[in-house]
């Protein structure tokens, strides 16, 4: 719904119709909020969102790209810090509390295991 009041095409393009996954519904739902949403379409004012799903061996791999702001290379270090933001102060452009990517990481680690 984001994408489309913005304007933006957004593009799911489905390795594996009809593969399934067994998986805590709540925890993927937040995931992919905070990827698709929180991130790739708020950071995008013009273009497209691509979702990525694809069934591995063992896996479920899913990639984001779009074709927003973009992302400064010695920013990357941080990406997935809390509360972390790349641009800072009160003049920034965007809102948010930079948790997202912190949480996505979070949720991933605790479901497979890794503390």
């Amino acid at each position: 719904m984001q994408a489309k009041l913005k304007n933006i095409e957004f593009i799911i393009d489905d390795k594996n119709p009809g593969a399934e996954i067994t998986a805590d519904k709540y925890t993927v739902t937040q995931i992919m909020a905070n990827l698709i949403d929180t991130n790739a379409i708020k950071y995008t004012t013009t273009g497209s969102v691509i979702l990525i799903m694809e069934e591995k061996q063992k896996y479920f791999e899913v990639s984001v790209s779009d074709t927003g702001i973009g992302i400064k290379e010695e920013y990357l270090p941080f990406l997935f810090s809390k509360f972390s933001q790349e641009e800072q102060g009160y003049t920034r452009k965007f809102e948010g509390n930079g948790l997202g990517l912190a949480l996505v990481k979070k949720l991933l680690r605790v479901k497979r295991g890794n503390h």
